[in-house]
């Protein structure tokens, strides 16, 4: 079972301003990217996707991120492991999201906006997607 993992990258500063930069992270096979721009004190629905591989990078801001390797996706179990990660725009990380899970961002008292890659197009993605209340597991 891949597990979600998450890549540290580096920021660099000096009197111009800031670089962040992910050189560990290595592209290929990505074919979309979408930003979502999320309003404070927002929890989207869980979103799963059986075989679709996602990376999340937070550009401002601070958002939760949960993912959860469904289990059954028409009756997915509510006690499933929920492996939590706090992305902010003051760190350079991405979040790599493996294939069968479903994935859901929590937005505390400021915006964000969070770059999205996935290896599938939209056409792919929506034809394989699952929903979930935001309260199907907390994150």
């Amino acid at each position: 079972m891949s597990l979600p993992e998450l890549i540290d990258g580096e920021i660099f500063t000096d009197e111009r301003g800031s670089v962040s930069a992910l050189n560990s992270f290595v592209l290929g096979g990505q074919k979309r990217l979408y930003v979502i721009r999320q309003n404070p004190n927002i929890t989207r629905n869980w979103n799963g996707h059986k075989d679709e591989k996602k990376w999340f990078f937070c550009i401002s801001g601070r958002a939760k991120i949960g993912l959860v390797k469904v289990d059954n996706w028409q009756n997915p179990s509510k006690d499933l492991r929920v492996f939590c990660h706090l992305l902010s725009g003051e760190k350079s990380q991405i979040l790599c999201a493996p294939k069968g899970y479903a994935n859901c961002i929590k937005t505390g008292s400021e915006h964000a906006t969070i770059l999205v890659l996935s290896e599938k197009t939209l056409d792919e993605a929506l034809g394989e997607q699952i929903k979930y209340p935001p309260q199907t597991w907390a994150i």
